[in-house]
């Protein structure tokens, strides 16, 4: 059956409103673009769909925020939510939740809305997804936090015989400060796959608490950036006790007091300004290789450890490293605390690197 509900309600300039509405369950209405002169545009609408068995789609399921009207000076509206549910999914259609874009000089674009699909089989829709924010009403701002942020994509299939959970997230190419939070009352997050594409960028509230965010892969294009806070543990593409090797698409900041546990081998080859911002722990790696021209910042509480069977082997104080391999490739800048520096531990260490 079929189930629509429309409002209106969304933001201008940088009068940017706190995230809502559910990443799993999406069922809340967008927000109507802050008014300028005269008043934004209209929020998008809920959509909930659920088909017993096959639901193949040709055609477009639109819950898109509205342009801010002509002349209003006001902010876009924010996409809707749509949350589809079916036993079979099929077709080459559209699913959008897209922001609308703002008006003149501070007319800020909507934020993306909500998209959730579940099937109860593997997926065969290769339509779009489109969850963008909406462009600012400057065309020079389009790259700024006038634009509107990214909204969030979450699909749940069955893959032989097990459920396989997606969490994708396009940014247009704008800042990474127009970052997804993930705050669903949770304490654990588990995603198969990871997109962060143009830009995109994740954490979990930066509140203190002891939060867990597991990637088993992460997919993109080098531009993303993933944000680990103080008690936060990242698992990203780590398997324990079994060699594993990632060349992370994506950029990483580790806070001092966050944890991040990743492959026995890992290649950081984001291409962000800053490639790896690391002032936490550093748990199962034993070979480092930064590719060639990237940014390193190493904090002064930056360390490694080695879990085995849940038991810690070791933890190095902060500022001690070892690994088996370190490489630094060619042109390679790593920043370090000054006066203290570090100390490196390696059984081998390869490239060449600028230190500043």
């Amino acid at each position: 059956h079929f189930q629509f509900f429309f409002f209106f309600q969304g933001n201008n300039g940088l009068n940017v409103l706190n995230p809502h509405g559910s990443l799993f369950a999406p069922e809340d209405y967008g927000m109507s673009g802050c008014p300028g002169i005269s008043p934004g545009g209209t929020g998008g609408g809920v959509l909930r769909i659920i088909i017993g068995d096959h639901f193949y789609l040709d055609g477009t399921l639109v819950s898109d925020g509205q342009q801010a009207p002509e002349k209003s000076q006001g902010g876009g509206g924010s996409g809707g939510s749509i949350w589809v549910q079916a036993g079979r999914f099929s077709g080459h259609g559209v699913i959008s939740a897209s922001g609308g874009s703002g008006d003149g000089s501070f007319g800020g674009g909507g934020s993306g809305g909500r998209v959730a699909v579940y099937v109860l089989t593997e997926s065969k829709f290769t339509g779009d997804y489109l969850v963008s924010g909406g462009n600012s009403g400057n065309s020079q701002q389009e790259l700024s936090e006038y634009s509107g942020g990214p909204g969030t994509l979450y699909l749940s299939d069955y893959r032989r015989g097990h459920r396989y959970t997606q969490l994708r997230i396009n940014n247009k190419h704008r800042p990474w400060s127009l970052i997804v939070t993930l705050d669903e009352n949770m304490t654990n997050y588990v995603f198969d796959e990871l997109h962060l594409l143009r830009k995109a960028s994740v954490h979990l509230p930066p509140n203190g608490k002891y939060l867990n965010l597991t990637i088993h892969k992460i997919v993109g294009d080098r531009s993303g950036f993933i944000h680990v806070h103080r008690n936060q543990i990242l698992q990203a593409e780590a398997k324990e006790s079994t060699p594993t090797i990632t060349r992370t698409a994506a950029n990483f900041r580790i806070e001092q007091g966050a944890f991040a546990i990743m492959a026995s081998t890992v290649h950081i080859v984001g291409e962000g300004d800053t490639a790896f911002s690391w002032n936490g722990r550093l748990v199962n790696v034993r070979h480092l290789h930064f590719a060639s021209g990237r940014r390193v910042i190493i904090g002064a509480f930056a360390h490694t450890a080695m879990v085995q069977n849940n038991k810690y082997l070791f933890v190095d104080q902060p500022g001690s490293f070892r690994f088996s391999t370190l490489e630094f490739g060619a042109s390679s800048k790593i920043t370090y605390p000054v006066p203290l520096g570090v100390r490196f531990v390696a059984g081998f260490l390869v490239g060449i690197s600028l230190f500043l």
